[in-house]
């Protein structure tokens, strides 16, 4: 079975593939009066912590799938200390 998936081409001619498709989630935000900053800062550097375990394992994941060019590529998408340090200015 074979799926024809279109797109906008990057360079001439045709190429034969393993496909990856990245669907954006539909994500809920709520507001909340926030009384006690300490407890959030907590929770910011809990959720980055986990973040940080969570893209080791896609890391290695892609490592293993499509080789460590690649793998190294994802380290990108890790949050830099300027983005921490903006969040916890406004917390």
């Amino acid at each position: 079975m074979s799926t024809v998936i279109k797109g906008i081409a990057a360079s001439p001619g045709f190429s034969i593939a393993r496909a990856f498709r990245l669907e954006n989630p539909r994500l809920t935000v709520e507001r909340t009066l926030v009384t006690d900053t300490d407890v959030e800062v907590l929770r910011f550097e809990e959720a980055l912590t986990q973040s940080k375990l969570e893209l080791e394992d896609i890391k290695e994941h892609a490592r293993k799938e499509l080789g460590d060019d690649h793998a190294e590529a994802i380290l990108s998408m890790s949050t830099t200390e300027e983005v921490i340090s903006v969040v916890k200015s406004h917390l």
